[in-house]
């Protein structure tokens, strides 16, 4: 049982590179998936995800948790003016 002042727990990630091509997709994309599961299958399971939204590796954490129906959150790292300028 949790505790009223634990956080409820969540699936982070945190993007170190983008994948390029479509193999390395398919790689990240298994990759994020087996970690999610994991977190799943840990005490306590996965109330939701959180991550940023570069393209790339970002984008697959979001797909892959709707996939395996866990909500996310999306979390820039600028204000969102800033962001999508950056993004380009």
């Amino acid at each position: 049982m949790m505790s009223c002042c634990q956080p409820p727990p969540t699936a982070r990630y945190v993007c170190v590179a983008s994948p390029n091509t479509p193999e390395a997709v398919a790689a990240a994309r298994k990759m994020i998936e087996k970690v999610v599961k994991e977190e799943m299958n840990e005490d306590g399971g996965v109330a939701f995800g959180i991550a940023g939204g570069a393209c790339g590796s970002d984008l697959l954490f979001h797909e892959v948790c709707n996939a395996l129906n866990i909500p996310t959150q999306l979390l820039l790292a600028l204000p969102e003016a800033q962001f999508h300028g950056a993004a380009r």
